[in-house]
């Protein structure tokens, strides 16, 4: 089974929108951040589709952590030749976005470990339930200091950093092929 898609390449730093489908300025859409791919799948692979309010949730930058503090997702190889900051905004994108892949990747895994069934026909309710739960669970805190402290409804008090997730619309839906 081939799989053709369009993605928006990764963010690498929060500031970078990464394209705009509809019309970022006048009529013209940013399209400078979409591919085209296609790739191999078996006839049993699960297919996850979400919005930016989950994968904005994996971004280790908007988790609070730093590039140094995520060093042991490289190997003893890449530790020679790369060196790590505290600060995102000082090291190069193509480390930011080597770092931000692998934390993705193994945070991914580590939740989707999760799922308790070996009933296939079940495993897509259960991916939506852990991300979706994962999510509600990240932004908890965030969330908790906007209704404590912000004066107006909707808008963010300013965050210290002792808070982290990213709030935004959270949509996932998972099906399997086959």
């Amino acid at each position: 089974v081939f799989f053709l898609f369009m993605k928006l390449i990764p963010k690498i730093f929060s500031v970078d929108t990464g394209g705009c489908i509809g019309p970022l300025s006048g009529l013209t859409p940013d399209l400078s951040g979409l591919q085209l791919q296609t790739i191999s799948l078996r006839a049993s692979s699960y297919i996850i589709v979400t919005s930016d309010g989950v994968t904005d949730n994996f971004d280790p930058e908007n988790l609070g952590f730093t590039p140094k503090q995520l060093e042991s997702l490289l190997t003893d190889e890449e530790k020679k030749s790369i060196s790590l900051t505290a600060e995102w905004s000082t090291i190069d994108q193509k480390t930011g976005g080597l770092l931000k892949s692998r934390y993705t990747v193994a945070l991914m895994t580590h939740l989707l470990s999760r799922v308790e069934t070996t009933n296939v026909e079940d495993v897509p309710k259960y991916i939506v339930n852990i991300l979706i739960q994962y999510c509600e669970d990240i932004t908890r805190d965030v969330r908790a200091l906007m209704q404590k402290n912000s004066p107006i409804r909707g808008v963010a008090p300013k965050n210290t950093g002792r808070v982290h997730g990213k709030l935004d619309h959270a949509s996932v839906v998972c099906f399997r092929l086959g």
